[in-house]
């Protein structure tokens, strides 16, 4: 049985991208529209051993209460899918992250454009032969930080599903 590497940028700009054993590449896609489209992407992967890492983010200042709620149901969404899909799962906070892959945070001066390129470019390094663009680069680097950890023998205990 095939281990499968998720990792999930959640929200309606993020996506969902699923790596093999070696770290290579098999699907990356943008998050679907529907909870039937969630579901499907990690359907098939229920018969293999996926595991998954799913940003967990927060509310930030400034944020609409509807976009808010609109985020919060496609969280659920998401943590409902690989529920059913029986995918283990790992909440990850977006430093956890970013640090076990050497990432600094968003710098005090720097702008959202500046670090979302910083992202997009160290995502271009470890995945050369993917077009790597803004809404794919974080689930990219996520599921290439599982990757790691996983190598590391860090995963198990975390293991949620």
């Amino acid at each position: 049985m095939p281990k499968i590497l998720i990792g999930i940028d959640p929200g309606r700009a993020g996506g969902l991208v699923s790596l093999d054993e070696n770290g290579k590449a098999l699907q990356v896609v943008k998050m679907p529209e529907t909870m039937g489209g969630i579901l499907q992407f990690f359907q098939q992967y229920s018969n293999d051993d996926a595991v998954c890492y799913l940003e967990r983010v927060h509310a930030r200042p400034g944020d609409g209460a509807a976009s808010m709620f609109k985020f919060g149901q496609g969280f659920g969404w998401l943590q409902m899918a690989l529920l059913a899909a029986k995918v283990k799962t790992v909440e990850v906070l977006p430093n956890t992250w970013m640090r076990g892959l050497g990432i600094k945070s968003k710098k005090k001066d720097e702008t959202k454009t500046a670090y979302k390129n910083r992202l997009k470019f160290v995502a271009e390094q470890l995945f050369p032969e993917q077009r790597v663009t803004l809404w794919n680069a974080d689930a990219l680097l996520i599921a290439h930080a599982l990757y790691v950890a996983d190598k590391k023998g860090e995963i198990s205990a975390n293991l949620e599903g």
